[in-house]
């Protein structure tokens, strides 16, 4: 496919910048995969499409504030934002507002408590990779005492931190949100459990260093590399798929992260296996879903490689119309906008 085939026209305006309504109210575009409809409802009636001994599936990562300001031991200003953890003291990141980082270049960051040194690109080129004197505990607490969310520039830069953070996200890590998960409230998570509908936690660290050369169209859908970020998956949610599949009933992922994470922990029968590792599973039209059952997400940009899973799970004629619907209904898009569910 090309990538001229996942635009369906996205007016800027449709995009907040700030959350535009009570967390959990949003509106929802239904996707029925089996009969081929579009129906428009809320978020609110997600309960109704879930019946006892199903399992939702929740990304669990907590943002945070990586973006840090500091200079170089010249001098020299920079901005650094630590995307993906690679154990060890070792970050890839994007490092701003210095001309050329070359290998050896040391820097100090956060007000002097972070002492950084560049030891090249990372291997997709599309980063660098810092050497950080703090790792662990410690250089959690300082993110969270002096960084930054790295915020897109169509969002406010403002925002409050709780506003970029699901009500369950519990595992640091990610410099991005699961933004579908950030529609669900205590007292939605309460009404699944009354109901009989289990809640499975799994860790997706989001932090894309992609290459950018699929979207600017200098290549085949095809041919596009996803950068890989680290998940873990736990016995116990592991079992709790595996549990709701041999039962009969059907497993909901919240979010493209999730159902990546599940395709890539699952075997051709669709046993989902317990552990943690790397993944860069890039899901496109044509790929035969595993154990993934529905999905919820937010309305997704085009061109993206997120728009191109849904057109796998949903079928690509039906989610382009789905999302032409949702453009001529003033949906909003994107972090603080409304969700689509498939079922």
């Amino acid at each position: 496919m090309k990538i001229a085939d996942f635009d369906y026209g996205l007016p800027t305006e449709l995009i907040p910048s700030t959350p535009v309504r009570e967390r959990g109210t949003a509106r929802m575009v239904v996707v029925d995969r089996g009969v081929g409809q579009i129906r428009h409802e809320r978020f609110t009636e997600l309960p109704h499409y879930l019946t006892p001994g199903d399992v939702v599936v929740l990304n669990d990562t907590k943002v945070m504030p990586t973006l840090l300001q500091g200079s170089t031991s010249n001098g020299a200003e920079v901005r650094v934002d630590l995307v993906s953890d690679k154990g060890d003291g070792l970050w890839e990141c994007h490092i701003r507002r210095i001309r050329e980082t070359e290998p050896g270049t040391q820097m100090t960051l956060a007000g002097g408590q972070i002492h950084a040194e560049v030891l090249g690109l990372n291997a997709m080129g599309t980063g660098h990779v810092l050497r950080l004197d703090v790792h662990g505990e410690a250089l959690i607490n300082i993110l969270f005492e002096q960084g930054r969310y790295m915020l897109p520039m169509y969002l406010d830069q403002n925002i409050k931190g709780s506003d970029y953070q699901t009500v369950f996200a519990n595992e640091p890590g990610s410099n991005q949100p699961p933004v579908a998960g950030m529609h669900f409230t205590p007292s939605m998570l309460d009404h699944l459990s009354a109901a009989g509908v289990e809640v499975a936690h799994i860790t997706l660290r989001i932090g894309r260093l992609d290459d950018l050369g699929l979207l600017g169209g200098s290549r085949p859908v095809e041919e596009h590399k996803m950068y890989p970020e680290a998940y873990e998956v736990s016995e116990q949610a592991a079992n709790q798929v595996n549990d709701a599949h041999a039962r009969g009933n059907k497993v909901l992922c919240v979010g493209t992260t999730t159902v990546r994470t599940l395709e890539t922990v699952a075997d051709e029968s669709g046993w989902i296996h317990a552990g943690s590792d790397w993944t860069n599973h890039f899901i496109t039209p044509g790929y035969t879903f595993k154990t993934v059952d529905a999905l919820m997400s937010n309305l997704q940009p085009p061109f993206s490689t997120n728009i191109m899973l849904h057109s796998a799970f949903g079928g690509h004629e039906l989610v382009m119309r789905a999302y032409t619907e949702a453009v001529e209904r003033r949906y909003q898009f994107l972090e603080f906008g409304d969700c689509i569910l498939y079922v």
